[in-house]
């Protein structure tokens, strides 16, 4: 049963920022109740979401939790990006990693910035193809929030 479904419209950054912190705090109230896989050894792989409704766009966007995540198997950017965030986190591997959007096209990205302000993209990891100057723009869509980034990690 999931405790927490967040679908929203495509909206801008700021928000998408928000509902993936939310997510993040979900996560890591999840891991700390029960043992789970690390992400990457969880079997769970890149998918693009789908519509919950056919030829509406506003409705694409579904945040999963960890344990949604698990039990589905498949996940986009900012499902992979929440659990990889959390794990990070509660691991103790990088307590000030963040999972944030970045907009290296015409859509929104989701990745997570490391503590010491390198990027892991679970996306890419995990199955997502990558078109031709795909790894050039997402760069570029990072360098345009690195101001942002290292107010955040204190750099």
């Amino acid at each position: 049963m999931p405790i927490l479904s967040i679908i929203l419209p495509f909206a801008g950054q700021r928000d998408i920022d928000i509902a993936l912190a939310a997510t993040v705090v979900v996560n890591l109230h999840q891991m700390a109740q029960r043992a789970l896989p690390p992400l990457y050894a969880s079997g769970v792989r890149y998918q693009r979401e789908r519509c919950l409704v056919a030829s509406v766009p506003e409705t694409c966007e579904r945040f999963l939790t960890a344990e949604q995540l698990l039990r589905e198997r498949v996940g986009d950017c900012d499902d992979l990006a929440a659990y990889r965030c959390a794990e990070l986190i509660h691991t103790g591997e990088d307590r000030r990693a963040r999972a944030i959007a970045v907009k290296p096209g015409s859509g929104y990205h989701a990745i997570v910035l490391r503590g010491d302000g390198s990027i892991d993209d679970p996306s890419v990891i995990l199955g997502m193809p990558l078109p031709p100057n795909a790894r050039a723009r997402l760069e570029l869509a990072i360098d345009n929030r690195r101001g942002e980034f290292e107010r955040w990690i204190g750099s």
